[in-house]
């Protein structure tokens, strides 16, 4: 009886057949997860409502930067300052991943004849995260980091025409 079990056509396909199932569920899981990336975690602490303003000047120009999460790939966000009272828009942001990377992707009113600019993310660590576009007149670097998760500091530079390195720094506390 044990012989003819082994031996029976319906017993040794669905022993194949099992394995084979859940090997190709896992590798197609496996897969999927490789080509459908996602935010990390860490790009996520940008949600919410940020206050701040450029380090080593005047306290009457107010930065804000506003960041929601749109879904696994993408969130939304917009920069403007307050000047005496009055606001300007100055940007509007989507941090994207595909298959190629993830983008940081601005778009300014009055810079690029209003077409948004790519950056690729090139370097994150626990705290911080860096994206590059080496081709962009400037900046070339746009990073973050976070000294708390109430607290963030924002860095863009590269090197301008005069072929001098700039920077300049965005403290930010955490509003909402």
């Amino acid at each position: 009886m044990t012989a003819r079990r082994l031996n029976n056509p319906t017993i040794l396909l669905m022993r194949t057949f099992i394995p084979l199932t859940v090997a190709t569920i896992i590798i197609a899981l496996g897969l999927s997860a490789f080509t459908s990336p996602v935010l990390p975690p860490l790009l996520r602490s940008l949600n919410g409502k940020w206050k701040g303003g450029v380090a080593g000047f005047s306290t009457s120009t107010v930065i804000y930067e506003q960041w929601s999460v749109q879904s696994d790939t993408r969130m939304t966000g917009k920069g403007w300052s307050v000047r005496n009272g009055t606001a300007t828009d100055a940007e509007s942001i989507e941090l994207t991943a595909d298959e190629n990377g993830i983008w940081y992707i601005p778009t300014l009113k009055n810079q690029n004849n209003g077409k948004p600019v790519r950056f690729l993310l090139k370097e994150q660590t626990a705290n911080s995260f860096t994206f590059s576009n080496p081709s962009h007149d400037f900046p070339q670097t746009i990073s973050y980091t976070f000294p708390t998760k109430d607290s963030m500091i924002a860095v863009i530079g590269g090197t301008q025409k005069n072929m001098k390195y700039r920077s300049i720094e965005f403290r930010f506390s955490r509003e909402q």
